[in-house]
């Protein structure tokens, strides 16, 4: 029999379209596993390697992972499956599987069960909104599936301790200790002090209303936190010079003009609106560099189903990061009091020399405080 060119073309065309038919099954997937997990969730890091395991033994299976603590598209998605496959508000956590008809919440059924479901059925169908009738599920020992539910002042507490004391923070401790001892009077000190660190406090706060965002960046702040320990070291240095009268020698006499311009700056700075706003936008710079839990509860209070229940935390976690220099002003005027009680027990009937006694344990107090400053500016500078 004679094949003309239409039947030839007709067998080459038919063969084509078997292959790729053959191609397309072949690259289907037979089964299709949904994986809802949240960061460092209680065991969704065995679950996590526990499925690995399953898609080096089952490579047909399709694997697809939705963290859903810090996406809440993918937290909206898990709660419409939960619903769909009619879970109980009570058995709702974290690690989740859903594959076709059935769902495992908990290490212990995704470890025990899943892979009898993978063995015993050839295709399963990816899970479906519409595939509520029939269904199976098992559920365990799991975590919250909502993160604030899993944020508490246990959590909070030992991240804010930690976010307290960042390189950051310490280059704004830096700052903090250049204003308040620059203020001689302990009055003065305390109502001024108190005023920069409500300026670095309402910085914290504009923080979580999504403001200035672009300051917020782990660049930003190390560059930030790079140069205030540079000028610290070098301000110290100044100090300690001129405490022993010899900075004359290294710098040479400094221009009347420039010495003016100087003091004039100085003095416009130490006003209430100075401090203020030095201390608010230098608070700005140093939230680059914060704990995961920190980053969480900002984006909660940015979520309008979330703000109202997680403001509270995030206000109290901004609280602990000024306690610090809420003990530092503290303590500062407890130790000035103690200089001034010095003072007049030595000189308890001449104000003048009291004055004076004063001004010595002050410079004293200063020089002690400069060279912690400097210590601090070289840990910052080496790390």
């Amino acid at each position: 029999m004679v094949i003309g060119k239409r039947g030839i073309w007709f067998i080459v065309s038919i063969l084509v379209l078997s292959f790729v038919s053959l191609t397309v099954l072949a690259e289907e997937p037979a089964q299709c596993i949904y994986y809802y997990y949240g960061n460092d969730c209680f065991g969704c890091a065995d679950a996590e390697n526990h499925l690995g395991v399953l898609q080096l033994e089952y490579p047909s299976v399709e694997m697809n992972k939705f963290e859903v603590y810090t996406d809440f598209k993918h937290l909206a998605e898990l709660e419409k499956y939960y619903d769909a496959y009619n879970v109980p508000e009570t058995s709702r956590g974290v690690p989740a599987v859903f594959i076709g008809q059935h769902y495992f919440i908990g290490f212990n059924p995704i470890e025990n069960l899943l892979e009898d479901v993978i063995t015993a059925e050839a295709q399963i169908n990816c899970p479906s909104l519409n595939n509520s009738i029939g269904v199976v599920g098992v559920v365990g020992e799991n975590a919250p599936y909502k993160v604030l539910d899993t944020l508490s002042l246990a959590l909070v507490t030992p991240a804010a301790v930690n976010d307290a004391f960042s390189p950051s923070m310490l280059a704004l401790v830096l700052i903090f200790l250049t204003i308040i001892m620059a203020l001689k009077d302990n009055d003065v000190m305390v109502r001024w002090g108190t005023l920069s660190i409500i300026g670095i406090y309402t910085a914290f706060v504009v923080r979580g209303l999504d403001l200035f965002t672009v300051l917020h960046t782990p660049l930003l702040s190390t560059i930030f936190t790079k140069i205030v320990a540079l000028l610290a070291i070098v301000y110290g240095l100044a100090n300690i010079k001129g405490f022993f009268s010899t900075w004359k020698i290294f710098f040479g006499t400094m221009p009347e003009e420039l010495q003016l311009d100087l003091t004039l700056l100085v003095k416009s700075l130490l006003t209430p609106a100075g401090i203020f706003l030095i201390s608010f936008f230098s608070a700005l710079f140093t939230l680059g560099e914060r704990s995961t839990v920190f980053s969480i509860l900002r984006m909660l209070t940015l979520n309008d189903s979330s703000r109202a229940a997680a403001f509270p935390l995030y206000l109290y976690h901004l609280f602990i990061l000024i306690v610090p220099l809420i003990v530092l002003l503290v303590t500062m005027y407890l130790i000035r009091m103690e200089f001034e009680k010095n003072a007049k027990k030595k000189e308890p009937f001449d104000d003048h020399k009291v004055e004076l006694w004063k001004n010595h344990l002050f410079k004293v107090l200063s020089l002690v405080v400069t060279v912690i400053t400097i210590i601090i500016g070289l840990v910052l500078l080496l790390v």
